[in-house]
């Protein structure tokens, strides 16, 4: 991540509360500033559906929920970026959540069945997280109360016996400290 050098320089963590040093499966950055906490990150795929894949990508939902838990400073800011590798909400998916759960394997558990980022078990936890730490997708603003969109954009376009086919995994999140503030920085997810 780039930081400005005008910036006050942030404090960097690249662990999550309760884990020391880099996580094995994931990438996450936390940059906390004196007004804001921002936090990057690359969440593990969740493949094909193998028990393996799908008990690693619960044990960092699991630790991502206990990380965004933990409540900011009155007035602090907080960001959430990055290739989430999870679809938060249906118009984010091309063309029909129900097309992607009949992707991969269909022998496990019904919540774990789909194509990993779309499953059932993977949207539940990753939205139970973002509305308990009372953060909003920056295209939905703020926190859910408003529910104009902006166009949506495919951050990932399938190939293969996908193409033409496309969802949103790559996000900006933020909380209403930010949202609305008079001062807000550019968060439309316009790049």
């Amino acid at each position: 991540m780039l930081v400005k050098k005008t910036l006050v320089k942030p404090r960097v963590s690249y662990c999550m509360v309760g884990h020391e040093g880099h996580h094995d499966d994931g990438r996450f950055m936390k940059l906390e500033f004196p007004n804001v906490v921002v936090r990057s990150l690359y969440v593990p795929f969740n493949g094909v559906g193998k028990e393996s894949q799908l008990e690693r990508r619960r044990a960092w939902d699991e630790a991502l929920f206990r990380e965004m838990a933990v409540a900011p400073r009155p007035g602090q800011g907080r960001i959430l970026m990055g290739d989430c590798n999870v679809v938060y909400r249906d118009p984010d998916l091309s063309p029909h959540p129900e097309f992607w759960l009949k992707q991969g394997p269909q022998d496990g558990p019904i919540g774990d069945r789909g194509f990993g980022g779309t499953t059932r078990n993977e949207r539940e936890r990753f939205t139970t997280m973002m509305e308990c730490s009372e953060m909003a997708d920056t295209f939905t603003r703020p926190s859910g109360r408003c529910q104009r969109r902006e166009a949506e954009k495919w951050t990932w376009r399938g190939q293969g016996q996908f193409f033409g086919k496309g969802m949103k995994v790559d996000y900006i999140f933020a909380d209403d400290t930010i949202l609305l503030s008079p001062r807000r920085p550019i968060m439309s997810g316009q790049v």
